[in-house]
């Protein structure tokens, strides 16, 4: 019984840190590309 606990507890965490960390990771890279973009528009040659 208390190994199906841990078990279930520590699936729940890893779900949990992969979940918001690919999210973060995801909303980092667009706005890294948005920013590129925006900035090199901007920059006279």
């Amino acid at each position: 019984m208390l190994l199906t606990v841990f078990s279930a507890q520590l699936g729940f965490g890893l779900t949990s840190i992969v979940r918001n960390s690919g999210a973060a990771l995801g909303i980092a890279l667009v706005y890294v590309v948005v920013a590129q973009t925006a900035v090199r528009a901007m920059r006279p040659r």
